[in-house]
């Protein structure tokens, strides 16, 4: 899958992506993080079409057990559909998708500087200007697509060797997706849809929240297409200037460190089946607080190796149950550091 063992043995992040894998020629998700965020150098990214095959790929791959330490598996996904209900080990862009990271004036302003006489926008806050006004044209539909997310969805898979059988089974998937369609209030939900998309416009917030593709697509077609520089390129382009501008900071760094700094759930779940006692105390309320960072979006590296030694050290206590120590052990290395 990584083309080498080494990131296994060194225990390097192995992380699902959606997207295609890169071929040299398409700005694929994998061609732009890498551009992008420098600090995944070292990780595999592994393309995985979409979201559920990120999910599946992350969860399979962590149930493997190949006995490895800390072996560090994570899916990264667009957050175009919302991730609630997803395996922590899943995180997502803080915006709905990549491309989104890539709607920032200034770099699109660089790109388009050469040839301002074609695109007639010279500035960023001209170009922002003219990214706002494509965002307000998309907001039905932006509407659409969130309540589209929302309506349940049915597939038919059937083997039309038995058509009787066949139709037993088309006619019971069909009812029960009536079921869940009669049990929604459409009205309300579409109230709530319209409540979140005005949200986003009153906060101003679309170059983050709405579909980055799309935007970013009618941006170019209208403004930049007749210069002669193709999609894939001017994509490429915008991802050179955006990695040092402190917008991408903002919005990307958030993910990078969830998968960087991870924190186990299992680890204080595995304190608390330890006795009660000072050592043991202090090492739950470090872990929780810890973990408590992670889960807030703010984990800091320092503290962390020396957290986990002091894990280790207490595993070896001879009271605790061999499945309590095989869990912190496998816990505590698990624990992402700097």
């Amino acid at each position: 899958m990584t083309g080498s063992t080494h990131l296994l043995t060194r225990c390097k992040p192995i992380v699902f992506i959606e997207g295609e894998p890169d071929d040299g020629a398409k700005a694929t998700d994998e061609r732009i993080t890498r551009i992008l965020l420098p600090a995944v150098a070292h990780w595999a990214l592994i393309p995985t079409q979409g979201k559920q095959q990120v999910i599946k790929a992350a969860k399979e791959m962590r149930a493997a057990e190949l006995h490895l330490p800390g072996m560090p598996v994570f899916g990264l996904v667009d957050d175009d559909q919302g991730t609630s209900g997803t395996p922590d080990f899943v995180v997502s862009w803080p915006v709905c998708m990549l491309e989104n990271l890539l709607l920032d004036p200034e770099s699109i302003s660089v790109v388009a500087a050469p040839y301002a006489g074609a695109v007639g926008l010279t500035t960023p806050d001209e170009v922002q200007k003219s990214l706002i006004d494509l965002a307000n044209l998309q907001i039905e539909e932006e509407k659409r697509l969130r309540l589209r997310s929302r309506i349940p969805r049915a597939s038919l898979a059937v083997d039309i060797g038995d058509l009787a059988t066949a139709e037993k089974k088309v006619n019971a998937i069909a009812a029960e997706y009536l079921r869940k369609i009669r049990g929604i209030d459409l009205a309300t939900v579409q109230r709530e849809v319209d409540t979140v998309v005005q949200g986003i416009v009153s906060r101003g917030e679309q170059l983050e929240r709405f579909h980055g593709k799309k935007l970013l697509r009618a941006w170019y077609d209208k403004y930049f297409s007749s210069v002669g520089i193709g999609w894939n390129p001017f994509l490429i382009e915008i991802a050179r200037h955006a990695t040092q501008r402190e917008r991408l900071h903002r919005l990307a760094t958030p993910a990078v460190d969830r998968i960087r700094l991870y924190f186990p759930p299992g680890l204080a779940e595995a304190l608390r089946r330890c006795p009660g006692g000072t050592d043991r105390d202090a090492l739950l309320a470090e872990s929780d607080q810890e973990r408590a960072r992670w889960i807030n979006g703010r984990p800091q590296p320092e503290g962390r190796e020396n957290l986990r030694r002091k894990i280790l050290q207490y595993s070896h206590d001879t009271t605790l149950d061999d499945s309590v120590k095989i869990a912190l052990v496998q816990s505590a290395t698990a624990i992402g550091t700097a």
